[in-house]
């Protein structure tokens, strides 16, 4: 969820179901501006710098299950209090 959410978010934003023509143009225009290789290399280079200072992945990765497991449990926790 650390890399969809955002493109969810941008494709939320800017596409439009209006028409199927209209889906059409804005999917490509999000498509070209959200997915190309120099926005998403920075967005996965952020993520996985992330996960490897937050984790346990890179000194014992046996955790990592564990650890995903409590980071859901607190995602779903705080979004049921908002």
């Amino acid at each position: 969820s650390i890399i969809i959410k955002p493109l969810f978010e941008t494709f939320n934003g800017m596409v439009s179901t209006a028409s199927l023509e209209d889906l059409n143009q804005t999917a490509m225009a999000w498509l070209d501006e959200h997915c190309s290789l120099r926005v998403l290399r920075p967005m996965v280079l952020n993520t996985l710098r992330h996960l490897s200072t937050t984790t346990s992945i890179l000194s014992d990765p046996s955790h990592l299950p564990e650890q995903a497991t409590e980071a859901v449990c607190k995602i779903n926790k705080t979004a049921g209090e908002t």
